[in-house]
Parts: structure tokens; sequence; C-alpha cells
């Protein structure tokens, strides 16, 4: 019996041993969750070796030009139109940030949820009203665009901003994260094929707010007869209209560099921007099929809304780039840099409690002011999306319902 015992406890210390091992030094388990090793140091190499090749010269002009960034005033009346699986939770966390520092006024859902409408843009039926004597300053919240339905809350000034994703990976996200019944309900391994290969067989083709139906131009309030005849001249049109309401339309799969124009077209500052990684990598209990060539070529077919409206922005995007100019590119190399430094900072901090320290310093550079992140910081930057709508609503409503009692 005493031999028994010694060998549970030593099987016991063993099993201790290598779990510790496993929180502290499994990189392959850090590099899936963040990347932090592999990916700051070749962010870091990359950006050192872009100073070196800089003359004094460039560098001057640089700086010149960014210093005119940093002081471009700040807009703070925005619409954000929050596009579902499109990394929006992650971008709507920035909105949130930016609002809460600044006491801004947000346009909140009458339901005790992240979602003014799925099938609607927002009216007095939707919306709380904004607080006794205030304006809304920002919306962000999943509602369908419609600038005419939004001008009558939102300020004049307001600057609209969108997202995209590649259609495909929306796809992808989309039947993963609902689990739509009109797909996991097709009989056989091969669902999306089967699906894709005669869609309206599940799902009709008439744009009324079905996720598997080109949902991100739904979102963009595409007209509902564009998802029946699909029209190619229509479609551009339509293109050119969104392009000419939205100051920028983000694109998923180029975050960094979307952001990055953003702050410049917005004038906000580089600690505006920083990001964690809000609602991501979420999954249920059933796996998703694989998926072959073919399904996604079907899927092209299908989505065709979805992959005009994907390429046309993305390709606004890097045309906008373009005019940025060369310290674009070193502005990106940089905020790649700090935007590691600060996920490191937080992963070790605010999600395993490692070296804990209450801040982490980003030094003056030509794109920013010396700042700091603090543990409070990394907290919002990666708290859950309907924790942080529960908690503008009650500063917003909570605070003017105390302030009454009192009068």
């Amino acid at each position: 019996m005493p031999r028994f015992w010694f060998w549970v406890r030593l099987l016991g210390l063993a099993a201790l041993v290598y779990t510790l091992r496993w929180l502290i030094f499994d990189t392959k388990r850090v590099d899936k969750y963040g990347g932090f090793p592999r990916y700051m140091r070749e962010d870091h190499h990359r950006f050192d070796q872009f100073c070196l090749s800089k003359t004094k010269d460039d560098t001057f002009v640089e700086i010149e030009s960014n210093r005119r960034q940093i002081d471009k005033p700040e807009a703070r009346h925005i619409v954000f139109l929050k596009v579902h699986k499109a990394a929006s939770s992650t971008v709507q966390n920035i909105f949130l940030r930016f609002g809460a520092i600044r006491d801004l006024v947000f346009m909140l859902p009458k339901s005790n949820s992240n979602v003014i409408s799925l099938t609607n843009s927002v009216s007095e039926q939707n919306v709380l009203r904004s607080p006794t004597g205030k304006v809304y300053d920002i919306l962000c919240c999943h509602v369908i665009y419609n600038k005419s339905a939004m001008q009558t809350f939102m300020p004049k000034d307001t600057v609209y901003v969108g997202i995209v994703r590649h259609p495909f990976e929306q796809f992808l996200s989309t039947i993963n994260y609902f689990r739509p019944v009109e797909f996991f309900n097709i009989a056989g391994p091969h669902k999306a094929k089967t699906f894709l290969r005669n869609p309206t067989k599940y799902v009709s083709r008439a744009g009324i707010g079905n996720f598997l139906d080109n949902r991100m131009a739904y979102e963009f309030n595409f007209p509902r007869t564009l998802f029946i005849d699909r029209t190619e001249d229509e479609i551009q049109t339509y293109l050119r209209k969104l392009d000419q309401e939205f100051t920028i339309v983000l694109v998923a799969d180029y975050l960094d560099e979307s952001i990055i124009l953003m702050r410049r077209l917005l004038g906000w500052k580089l600690k505006d921007i920083l990001h964690g990684r809000v609602n991501t990598g979420k999954r249920r209990s059933a796996k998703v099929p694989k998926m072959e060539t073919i399904t996604k070529e079907l899927h092209k077919h299908w989505a065709e809304l979805d992959y005009a409206l994907y390429d046309y922005f993305s390709k606004r995007l890097f045309d906008r780039i373009k005019l940025e100019g060369p310290g674009f590119q070193s502005e990106l190399l940089y905020f790649k840099r700090v935007q590691r430094d600060v996920q490191s900072f937080c992963f070790n901090t605010y999600i395993y409690n490692i070296n804990v320290r209450e801040s982490i310093a980003i030094n003056k550079s030509p794109w920013n002011e010396r700042f700091e992140i603090t543990s409070l910081d990394c907290i919002y930057m990666n708290i859950n999306e309907n924790i942080f709508i529960q908690e503008v609503r009650h500063r917003q409503y909570l605070r003017q319902s105390l302030t009454n009692s009192t009068v």
C-alpha cells in the first residue's frame, strides 16, 4: 500500500510539472492565441531594417507629414456599420473605447443587446432616446445601413465607416457561428456543396435578411431587386453611391492598413486604434464541414453582390493608400510593432497574469506622442461586446436617472 501511494504522488507531481511547462513554455500555444514571439520578432526586424534604409532627409519629410496628421482635429461624430462576421466586433471595440474615454453619447438599441435591428435601419421604435440635452455622437451597434434614416438622428458632420471581409471567409464564419438550420439540416457530408449547387432550394433569393444570402450586401442595404436580377450596371451604380456616402470602408483581411488609413482620415491618435481580439475564434460543438475548391467557385457565383462589394472596396482601399505616399508604409510597420508589444503586454498581464505590471510606455515617435497602456486598457480592449454595451447603457442612462431623482 505505501508503494501504491508513492506512485500516485509521483504521477501527480509529473502531471503538475507538465501542466506548468505547457502554460509557461509552450510557444506553439502562445502562437495559437496571439502569435507574439514569432510576429514580434518579424515586425521588429522589418521595422528596424526599414529605419536603417532611410536617409535623414526622408525621415524629416515623414516627421513633418505625420506631425500634420497628429495635429488634425479628431472626428467625434461617427456611424460604423457593424457588418456580421467581418471583424466588426474588434473595430466596434475601438469606437466604444474612443467614445467612453471622451464621455460621448452612443446610439443604443431599445432591446437589451448589441443589436438595433437585423432587418431594418434606425428608427424611434428601435433606439433609445439620447440623454436629455445631448445629441448622439456614435452609432456602432448592428443595424441595416440607411443614410437618410441615420441622418435624422446624427449630426450633420457625421462620418460613415463600413467594413467588409472576403465573402467566402465571411460565409465560413457565419455558418460556424450561427449554425443556420437551413445549412446543417442538409443530409450528407458535403453540406456546403449541396447547398451552393441549388441555394434557392433552402433560402429565398429575395434579399430578406437570411445570413446565407449575400449578408454583407444586405447590411449595406443593396436594393432588394439586385438580390434577384443582379444586374451588373446597377450593382456598380450602387457601389459608387456607397463610395460617396462612406468616408472609408475597412477591409477585415487588411485590418492594420484599414485602421491606419481611418486614423489619418478621422484625425485620431495612434493609441485610439490599438486593439485586442474581440469575439474571434469562437467555436460551437459541431465542426464546419471541410470545403473543397469547387465549393468556393459555387459560392462566388451565389454571392455575387458580396464579391462585388468586397472587390470594389478592396481596390478602393489600396488606391487611397497609394495616395498617402511612402510614409504610410513606415507608419504601418511602426503600428505593427506597437500593436504586438501592447498585445504581448495585455496577453501576459490581463489573460495569464504573468509578470504583471501596471502599464507599458510607448515612447514618442513621428506618429505619436508618448503614452501608456494600462492593465485597465487591456481589460477594455478584450472585453465582451455585450458587456461593454451594457456598461455604456448604464453610464448614459443610470446617471441621468440618479440626477433626476435628486432634483
